[in-house]
């Protein structure tokens, strides 16, 4: 089991379990000075004779491997400022099963609709209180939406249409609204 502290804290543990067996010290005798097991410092002086001090250094465990990198969260905050209804929704602000529901169509990734009010709320977008839709401000939608929506996804999912109830409401905060593209007209 891992010992309780920061990783700083447990590499400098491990760096004074070097100087006390340096000093002469015996590992069962510097495991009992470090509140550490006989043969953590076994393992360690195993590490130093093999790779030095940099082998007792606190290595960085990044974690899991997100499942949408960072462009498809762009694409999908790109996607949900389209709306729900350029998705083929008959609603006009979204929930987390239709969220969901798009992100699997779209990226062919399934998330617990629970994770996605959190994912939708790391990318900058709100929930509405209680999920109540005449609460809410509806937000202007780029002129151009439609065309970034994939075409399979505009098929209107009759079993999310409307939903509120069961799941959170999110709108677009300003920073997300696309501007209008402006639009060149000529005339012959």
């Amino acid at each position: 089991m891992r010992p309780k502290g920061k990783p700083s804290e447990l590499e400098a543990r491990r760096l004074q379990a070097v100087e006390l067996l340096k000093a002469g010290k015996k590992s069962s005798e510097v495991a009992k000075l470090l509140g550490a097991s006989a043969s953590s410092v076994k393992r360690w002086k195993d590490a130093l004779r093999q790779g030095g001090t940099d082998a007792l250094k606190a290595k960085r465990h990044p974690g899991r491997t997100p499942r949408l990198t960072k462009a498809q969260k762009a694409e999908l905050v790109l996607l949900l400022a389209c709306g729900p209804r350029a998705a083929g929704y008959a609603t006009d602000h979204w929930t987390s099963p239709q969220a969901r529901d798009l992100i699997q169509r779209h990226f062919g990734v399934v998330f617990h609709v629970g994770y996605v009010w959190q994912l939708l709320r790391d990318l900058g977008w709100g929930k509405q209180s209680n999920g109540v839709s005449r609460d809410i401000i509806p937000v202007e939608r780029p002129v151009l939406c439609a065309s970034t929506v994939s075409s399979e996804a505009a098929e209107l999912d009759e079993e999310n249409a409307g939903e509120t109830s069961s799941g959170h409401v999110f709108t677009i905060p300003p920073m997300h609204a696309a501007p209008a593209p402006a639009v060149e007209s000529s005339f012959a």
